[in-house]
This record gives structure tokens, sequence and C-alpha cells, in this order.
């Protein structure tokens, strides 16, 4: 394979007339790329000079240009992207070929096809793109923009500079540079667990597996996939800790961390051990969403959003209220900017000192009948100019 090794001068008779070309090997495959300079007539060797050099210094401010015009096809480039990306998981695959299936149907809806070069996507195609794709339907509602963003994201990554085209210098930019790669959305809540309410969360369990489950996802804040892979191995039994697998890979091997185990946590993995369960959680990873809604409501409590990931943020947000926020990022695997945006809220419990419910619920057993209903007149009172402001 014939690479880069700066520009030459060549010169070429044609009818007659001896023209001076520059050129350079585009550093894929054996091609080359030229530049005419013009009649041999009219050049000096000084001009000829100045105008290689100028080549040179054009080309290593941009390496970008080297591959002008001889860029792999958008269909092709897919492929070799993924080759090269044998880190990624399936999950991520899934979304690269997701976010690369709709710039495919676009490039077809636009009569390009999957035999556009890279080189010939520009940062106003990539606008037209995003508006046409925040126009689609999927199963007849609209795409949400957190998700055109996503894609965005992905592709800006395919075309990129730490692990796309523009790494390779196969194009001389990244047509995706300029758009916005996320959309800023409420943090999401979570709901705020007294020990007798997680009590209740375990006891509505139907087994010791689940049990292993639900107190994992809520005690250590592991991801749903971390659960349902976590092995007895992995468990490190009178130590405070277990080793979670998550299914991003480090090279050709999944990443793994340390994770601390609260002593309750411990407690309900032993039992799930003592009982002869295969691993922690070994339960189906079918319909785990709808059976977790059925134990929530057993428990005693209102069903939330995002059933299992919402266990997580409640760990982030208590955590770090008595830890250093650089161990629980190190435990719970994201980024200090993550957590605050996505995941920390502020405890309910820390709005009421502990133990003030029952110094109100003692003072309004106290109450007359004639308090009591002076008492809830004022509740009203104060709930109607609430709603009115």
């Amino acid at each position: 394979m014939a690479e880069y090794d700066g520009v030459k001068v060549q010169e070429q008779k044609t009818r007659g007339e001896i023209y001076v070309h520059l050129w350079w090997y585009i550093g894929i495959g054996s091609k080359r790329s030229t530049c005419s300079l013009g009649r041999r007539s009219g050049l000096t060797k000084a001009t000829i000079n100045r105008a290689r050099l100028a080549k040179e210094k054009e080309l290593a401010l941009q390496p970008g240009r080297i591959g002008a015009g001889q860029s792999p096809t958008w269909g092709s480039w897919v492929d070799q992207y993924l080759e090269l990306r044998a880190d990624l998981s399936v999950g991520s695959v899934r979304l690269v070929n997701q976010a690369c299936d709709y710039l495919s149907a676009w490039l077809v809806k636009c009569k390009r096809g999957k035999q556009t070069r890279l080189d010939q996507l520009t940062r106003s195609d990539v606008a037209r793109f995003r508006l046409w794709l925040s126009e689609q339907t999927v199963k007849k509602r609209a795409i949400q923009q957190t998700t055109v963003a996503k894609h965005i994201s992905t592709l800006s990554t395919v075309f990129g500079s730490r692990e796309g085209a523009l790494k390779l210098d196969l194009i001389p930019y990244n047509p995706f540079d300029r758009e916005k790669k996320s959309v800023k959305t409420e943090t999401k809540g979570h709901p705020d667990f007294t020990p007798e309410q997680i009590e209740d969360l375990f006891n509505a369990c139907p087994n010791t597996a689940w049990r292993s489950l639900v107190a994992l996802c809520l005690l250590s804040g592991v991801r749903l996939g971390e659960a349902l892979s976590l092995a007895w191995d992995d468990v490190q039994w009178g130590e405070g800790r277990f080793i979670a697998t998550s299914q991003k890979l480090t090279g050709n091997k999944p990443k793994q961390r340390t994770v601390m185990m609260e002593p309750e946590l411990e407690q309900v993995l032993l039992a799930g051990f003592e009982a002869g369960d295969q691993k922690p959680a070994a339960i189906s990873s079918h319909n785990l969403t709808k059976n977790m809604k059925e134990i929530i409501k057993r428990a005693g409590m209102q069903p939330w959003k995002d059933s299992f990931h919402a266990l997580r943020r409640w760990r982030d947000s208590t955590w770090k209220l008595k830890h250093p926020e650089y161990v629980v990022d190190a435990w719970l695997a994201h980024s200090a900017q993550v957590s605050r945006e996505h995941y920390l809220t502020v405890p309910e419990h820390l709005y009421r000192p502990p133990g003030i419910a029952d110094k109100i619920k003692a003072r309004i057993d106290e109450m007359s009948a004639d308090e009591l209903e002076w008492f809830l007149k004022k509740i009203e009172d104060h709930q109607a100019k609430r709603g009115e402001n």
C-alpha cells in the first residue's frame, strides 16, 4: 500500500507541449492525486519549487486533502468502521447501525445513495439531514429531539477525529462537527426510599433471585445488565465489594470495576447463595419492567418511570451525601458531568429533620375537634392560594 511521502514533480508531453504536474499518493490504495501547473515553457524552476512547497504546506495543515476526491463511499465506510471498532458492545453496534441506516435512507431520498463519497457530504447536507430526521416517525410517533441528537452524536463519531474517518485523513473535516449533539432535558427524579420501604420492596419480591436483583440495583446502583451478568465469583465476601462487568469493551475484554457492597446487600446476596441460586440475579430477562412494577405495587408504592434506572439515580444521590464525589463516580462508572446533569436530585428527607413527622402526628392526635377543624381549614386555604399562584 502506497503512503503519502510528499509532493513530487512530473513533466508530461501532450500534443507537442510539455506540461508540469504535481502528484502525491493519497495514502489509501495505490492511486495518486495530481495537480497541473500548466505549460513548462511558462514556468521557472523556482516557480515550480514554490508551488510544490505550497502544496506540501497545504496538505500538512489539512491532511484530509491528501485524499481529496478519493475518499471511500459511504456504504463501504460503514462496514470498514465497524471492523475497526471491535471494542464496541452489541448495544453500541446496534446504535451505530440505526444512525447509519437513517443517513443512508436520506442519501437515497436525495438520489445520491450509498455511493456518495465521504468528502462529498457537507455541513449544509448535515443540517438538512437533521431537519429530515426530526420529521421521521417510529411506530406513528415523532422521533424525540434527544434521539435525534443521539444519532447526530453517533454519526459525528463515525466521521470524527478520535475514531472515525477524519482520524484516518479520509476527509478534510468532520461535517457533523458543528451540530448540537445533546439536548438539555429536565433531570429525572427518583423515589425517596425510607428503610421501611426498602424492606417492603424486598419482601414483595417473589424469590431470592428477584430480591438480589432489586438489592443490586438499589443498594449498589449497578446497571440492569451488570446486575443480570453478575456471578458468584465476582462477589468478594467479607471484603465489602464485588466486581461489576460492563457490556462495553476495553480492547477485546469487557470493562470491569470494583463496586462497594453495603452490608445489607451482602446479606441479601448471601441468602440467595445459600438458597442455591446459580448466580445472584438468576432470572429471565423477559418482562423485567412489567414484573418490577408488580413488585412495587405489592410493596404498597406507586410505580415510577424507569423502574430500574431510577434506583441507580437514588443510589447516586444518597451515596454522594456520605462519600466523595469521585469515589461514587468510580463505583457507578459515569462522569461527574453526567451525574450532575442526569442523576443528582435533592433527597426529599433532607427537607424534614428525622422524627419531625412523628412529632406532627402526635400533635394532631392531641388536638380537639375544633382545633383539628381549624387546622384542616388552614391547610385548605393555603393549598388554594398556592393553586392560584
